[in-house]
């Protein structure tokens, strides 16, 4: 369980600065309401805003991502938060859009900023940002979440075939995406449309295997093993 602590004007030193703790803990800017810095147990630094969504006790409090730390600097993130918080004293919500036109593009943005950037080792986000590169922005960007089929996924998998791993590797990413999709309110619950498209056989060769688990693989086919056990 996260605790809060609070402290003068944010900077990017004092960012730069804050211990890893055996329990996350957020700290909070002096200067501007609800402007904060949250520290992960794994080390992950993500900037923050909590408002409310209208006036009065009775508004919706909500405290969504503004970005990871690094990533924008302290002052970007405070600006973003100026920006939202004007919008939320308005009783508009800075983080809803209309979720019925956003495109694969623009949910990439959504996942990697609420998930991926937050949840995941930093190795894995950078992965899903080369997977969203090569395999889902240039086939896939310019539709809308909801006109994503079945029909797509399989095609679009069949014609990776001669790259199993890198075809399955699209499917688990893609498949991950939809169910926040579904969770998120993007698309209606139970339309993933990448259940039931059945994945490739890449045991065979995998070109994501572990040099020494691919070492002792061939070891185990050619029958070659250490002298010395």
């Amino acid at each position: 369980m996260e605790h809060d602590t609070e402290m003068g004007r944010l900077t990017n030193k004092i960012i730069e600065n804050l211990p890893v703790q055996s329990k996350g803990y957020i700290f909070w800017d002096g200067e501007t309401k609800g402007f904060g810095i949250r520290i992960n147990i794994n080390g992950k630094k993500t900037f923050i805003l909590k408002y409310r969504i209208g006036q009065g006790r009775r508004a919706k409090i909500k405290k969504p991502v503004i970005g990871t730390f690094g990533v924008i600097k302290t002052e970007q993130a405070r600006h973003i938060a100026k920006q939202w918080l004007v919008e939320a004293s308005k009783g508009i919500d800075p983080c809803e859009s209309d979720k019925d036109q956003t495109t694969i593009k623009d949910f990439c943005d959504v996942y990697l900023k609420h998930h991926a950037e937050v949840k995941k080792k930093q190795s894995s986000a950078i992965e899903d940002k080369r997977l969203m590169r090569l395999q889902i922005l240039p086939h896939f960007g310019k539709l809308r979440v909801q006109e994503l089929t079945r029909a797509m996924i399989i095609k679009h998998h069949q014609s990776l075939s001669h790259t199993p791993y890198m075809a399955n590797r699209f499917l688990a990413l893609f498949s991950t995406m939809m169910n926040l999709a579904e969770k998120w309110e993007y698309r209606p619950l139970n339309t993933n449309p990448c259940i039931h498209v059945d994945r490739h056989n890449d045991q065979e060769f995998n070109e994501g295997e572990p040099f020494m688990h691919l070492i002792i693989r061939i070891n185990i086919v050619t029958g070659t093993h250490n002298k010395d056990s």
